[in-house]
């Protein structure tokens, strides 16, 4: 039976079809967070109904800073944080290595929501790869698992929002 959150437009439910995403072979159930959007009259890309909720207006165009915490308006509805709390920020937590090298990178999310961490072994380097996957988060923390971290000497990390 599907639950709607209360937020009134995340649905969490169950599925034992196979056809509800492409090559789902593995013959058991698959939890699934579906979120549904809101009207956006004034074409600014936030919800009406989110901006009402924290600026009640929705003069704002997105790009702006509410809270001066470096990330835009719009940047903060897509991420789902709270652009009127400077504390409320996508960030990377924890970073905790195992004796076999591999390092676990945990930051704050927003379930269903999905992610991409990046990496680099200098921040001197100009590019970030990126983790082969995406981590679809299912609570309010993500993680992921860098299990070629052994073969660096040091590594950085941050984690951005998927497209």
């Amino acid at each position: 039976m599907p639950t709607l959150a209360a937020d009134g437009r995340t649905v969490l439910f169950q599925s034992f079809a196979s056809d509800l995403v492409e090559g789902d072979f593995n013959d058991t159930g698959d939890v699934f967070v579906l979120r549904l959007g809101g009207p956006d009259r004034d074409g600014d890309g936030m919800d009406d109904d989110w901006e009402l909720a924290y600026f009640t207006t929705l003069a704002r165009d997105g790009s702006g800073d509410f809270d001066g915490d470096g990330t835009s308006d719009l940047a903060e509805f897509r991420a789902g944080t709270d652009p009127t709390n400077v504390g409320s920020v996508l960030q990377v937590l924890t970073l905790s290595g195992s004796s076999g090298g591999t390092t676990k990178v945990l930051w704050s999310a927003i379930p269903g929501r999905a992610y991409r961490v990046q990496f680099t072994d200098s921040v001197a380097e100009p590019q970030w790869k990126d983790a082969a996957e995406l981590v679809t988060a299912g609570g309010t923390t993500a993680t992921w698992l860098d299990r070629s971290a052994v073969t660096a000497g040091q590594r950085f990390y941050r984690v951005v929002l998927a497209p």
